[in-house]
């Protein structure tokens, strides 16, 4: 703990000093001075002294726990470590890999060269250029045996560009072939998966067991699962709530996208995990918007007396078919059951009326802001009375004489898949 903070608060001056991302120690003067006068040393040589006996602690406690791995795998040739290793130029590289069968050297040698270039423009760490000294020439030996090895080269390497700086990935991937294997298997059957890791290298992390990735969650699992996965979440932490979601959603895509590659799930079935996925996402995310929206207004008084929210989600088009895809949108009409005229029980009431269009609104902003992890959904809501010009939320009542009076023919055409996917009996009963 001591040797964690020293080397922390070194790292935090010299990021100070030039307001950069660095962990390099200066050479000018002037920035040695800065960076021993801010930590109490003496001199130049004093601080070196302290700095060089507490990473050898570090390094003596690490060689201990995880040791250090002095010699390549047993089963990797000379030549996949003279291809990552060695400098050579064009030919020289298409040379060796014409010897190994590649039909087409040129574009993965390409690819190999503009890779090399961009590791040695990046600031990697120790760490990682040892981790990525044993990883790329097994990449290498496992792209070579692909059917278009330039194509798989380039789609992991857009992975391993991403997370350069961050060695501990590096070092994942370097330490588990079989976390490697599933990379390279996935990366080459699609390249959804490839964009999906290189957009969240957390994901990486489901690549350590191959027996939970290629066998998603079974379809009445994933609201329970989901509910597990956000109990280590304070309630009231909004922003960590919202990244949690998208971060239950990637690591579930990518099971079933894992699944499907595998050929473990025919395609009605991916459709139907994707669907039972979304309508889990949209109970909490609503359950979620209640909480908030309650807290700040109370309830309608009709909501206090029955227990019931007097609120339904009905799905449309895909996801109301069951028949969502990857890269689908969800197609959403949200009704209540409300009385317009009441007023609901907080501290700030609101009319009925407002109090489940902010309901609404906030259901929207829950699925449409962007964190770390991206956005849960897009939403499609012009499905609902009015279209776009319509409110967000309509009463049981309004929904009604729209659809008797004023509907369109292919907005009657619609419900032959609409479907509700959340709300109270009552409300859903009067849906039907």
């Amino acid at each position: 703990l001591t040797a964690y903070r020293f080397l922390r608060r070194v790292e935090n001056i010299l990021q100070e000093i030039g307001d950069q991302q660095t962990q390099t120690l200066p050479t000018e003067e002037r920035d040695r001075q800065r960076l021993v006068t801010a930590l109490g040393f003496t001199d130049w040589g004093a601080f070196m002294a302290h700095l060089d006996e507490e990473m050898a602690a570090v390094h003596q406690e690490f060689a201990a726990v995880v040791g250090e791995e002095k010699e390549a795998p047993a089963h990797l040739e000379q030549l996949w470590l003279d291809l990552w290793r060695t400098e050579l130029d064009a030919a020289e590289l298409e040379q060796l890999l014409t010897a190994q069968g590649v039909a087409e050297p040129a574009p993965l040698c390409g690819a190999l060269l503009r890779f090399k270039e961009e590791y040695k423009r990046r600031q990697v760490g120790p760490q990682g250029r040892i981790a990525l000294d044993w990883l790329m020439p097994e990449l290498l030996r496992l792209v070579v045996a692909s059917e278009q090895p330039a194509r798989l080269f380039e789609r992991v390497c857009e992975l391993l560009t991403r997370i350069f700086t961050r060695s501990a990935y590096l070092q994942l991937l370097a330490e588990n072939p079989g976390a490697l294997r599933q990379l390279v298997r996935l990366c080459d059957a699609s390249h959804l998966v490839s964009e999906q890791l290189a957009r969240y290298p957390i994901l990486l992390d489901e690549l350590l067991d191959p027996q939970h990735l290629y066998h998603p969650t079974p379809l009445d699992q994933y609201k329970p699962q989901l509910r597990q996965f956000l109990l280590r979440i304070p309630e009231e932490d909004v922003e960590q709530q919202m990244e949690a979601l998208r971060q239950f959603k990637q690591v579930q895509l990518l099971r079933i996208v894992a699944a499907d590659i595998a050929g473990a799930l025919p395609l009605m079935k991916v459709s139907d995990h994707l669907t039972w996925l979304a309508e889990a996402i949209t109970e909490e995310v609503v359950n979620q918007a209640w909480a908030q929206m309650s807290e700040r207004y109370g309830v309608p008084p009709e909501v206090a007396v029955s227990g019931q929210r007097g609120f339904a989600v009905v799905a449309y088009g895909k996801l109301g078919g069951i028949e969502l895809g990857y890269g689908s949108d969800l197609d959403l009409v949200f009704l209540h059951g409300g009385d317009p005229n009441s007023y609901t029980d907080g501290r700030k009431p609101i009319d009925s009326r407002q109090f489940y269009l902010r309901l609404a609104q906030r259901i929207l902003h829950l699925f449409s802001t962007r964190t770390p992890s991206g956005i849960l959904y897009e939403i499609d809501m012009r499905l609902r009375p009015s279209g776009d010009s319509g409110l967000l939320v309509s009463s049981l009542s309004a929904y009604e004489l729209y659809q008797q009076n004023e509907a369109w023919t292919w907005e009657h055409q619609a419900l032959v898949r609409a479907r509700p996917i959340y709300g109270d009996e009552a409300v859903i009963a009067e849906f039907a």
